[in-house]
């Protein structure tokens, strides 16, 4: 009899460490970054969701030694239209122009914003942050970041990117990315530069 209760004792504390190691890997997949935020961004108190992402690859960058890479993370109220190159709707998005060290991919590592600095490699030249921003019209609250960093990793076609900026008017943009963006490759064509979407 003792031996069917040890059993049945093994059992159960095997499983309640099986549920105790699965909350807590629920838990942290559902936080998202240090800040809570996942797909998302803050700014002011309120928090915006950008479930979706644009990669658009440049090429070598003028001078070698770098690649121009640009990430858009974006809300459900802007659509990408892939023939016209540009976005289309309102909504909200954070937009950074970045130099990898890999002709073919955001090489992973932190990346700091050097707005006055040349296009060398883990820098960010120039990135935005819009609110309720119309393409059409052009209208909406543009936030232009002054100073800050974003992380990047990558795991397979999977980039989780985290930032975290300073931007106009001194306040800051906290945000979170990860998924498989769209990509965008005008690494081969003549005569195309950046293009800033906002």
């Amino acid at each position: 009899m003792n031996k069917i209760k040890m059993t049945i004792m093994r059992i159960f504390l095997v499983f309640l460490s099986f549920l105790a190691i699965t909350l807590t890997a629920c838990k942290k997949d559902d936080d998202g970054d240090k800040n809570g935020l996942k797909n998302a961004f803050s700014y002011d108190g309120k928090t915006y969701s950008t479930p979706k992402a644009l990669l658009e690859q440049y090429g070598e960058n003028y001078g070698g030694g770098s690649h121009d890479f640009d990430f858009t993370f974006y809300s459900n109220g802007f659509t990408w239209d892939s023939q016209e190159e540009d976005f289309t709707g309102t909504g909200e998005a954070v937009y950074i122009d970045l130099n990898s060290s890999s002709p073919t991919e955001v090489t992973p590592g932190n990346y700091t914003v050097e707005l006055e600095a040349d296009r060398e490699a883990f820098n960010i030249v120039f990135a935005i942050t819009v609110l309720q921003y119309n393409k059409d019209t052009e209208t909406g609250t543009e936030l232009e970041v002054t100073a800050g960093s974003a992380t990047v990793a990558k795991s397979g076609a999977t980039y989780t990117v985290e930032y975290d900026f300073t931007v106009t008017g001194g306040k800051k943009v906290k945000g979170h990315f990860e998924g498989v963006p769209t990509i965008a490759d005008y690494s081969k064509k003549k005569a195309i530069g950046p293009k800033i979407r906002f």
